[in-house]
């Protein structure tokens, strides 16, 4: 007798082996979470920052965090506790871009009040101009060596107009990546409720 054929064992679908290798391992997983500890742990010093606390680490952020960014430090803390909300809340997919995007957003504000609160020439040197960098990103009248310095590159290249041109677009860039955003959906939750609708046409 013919020996009967077994039935060729039926393959998963493509969207089910899709799913199982995007998702992430254990290992993964706590990577993110021990990188979104760390981010709130910082988020937390940086709000204590805007604080009259004393504390080591506490001034230490303040000199090295102002020195970098200036006035990009009162955004800080904000940018640090969504990105560490969203390390946690985004247990799937990659999401460097997006952190990467949140956290660009004190640079860019740095940059910005560098372009618009810098007046006067600045100092001939290039170590002289780096240290005019930092000690106006620590008083807050600057932008700090990296957000200052690269608003100095911009407006050397682009002029005044056009750094702070391009500065405004890449910070709503970052804001629309980082958020998983478009304009439209920004611009639709800042409408009232209901100023849309038509009224009712009087009797």
């Amino acid at each position: 007798m013919a020996q009967q054929k077994k039935p060729a064992a039926k393959k998963p679908p493509a969207k089910k082996q899709a799913a199982k290798k995007a998702a992430p391992t254990p290992d993964v997983l706590i990577r993110r979470e021990v990188w979104a500890g760390v981010t709130l742990f910082l988020a937390f010093v940086a709000f204590l920052s805007f604080f009259n606390v004393k504390g080591f680490f506490i001034d230490w952020y303040r000199v090295v965090v102002g020195s970098m960014i200036g006035y990009g430090i009162y955004l800080m803390p904000f940018a640090l506790t969504a990105a560490g909300i969203l390390l946690i809340v985004k247990r799937r997919g990659k999401a460097r871009l997006r952190v990467a995007c949140i956290m660009l957003l004190p640079v860019w504000m740095g940059s910005i009040s560098e372009l618009l609160q810098s007046v006067g020439d600045a100092p001939t040197g290039f170590w002289a101009a780096c240290g005019a960098l930092m000690s106006a990103g620590r008083m807050g009248t600057g932008g700090g060596l990296l957000a200052g310095g690269f608003a100095v590159l911009l407006r050397a290249a682009l002029s005044q107009i056009g750094a702070i041109v391009f500065c405004v677009l890449a910070l709503v860039a970052c804001v629309t990546v980082g958020f998983h955003t478009s304009l439209r959906a920004m611009a639709s939750r800042m409408k009232p409720a209901g100023g849309g609708r038509k009224l009712p046409a009087a009797v």
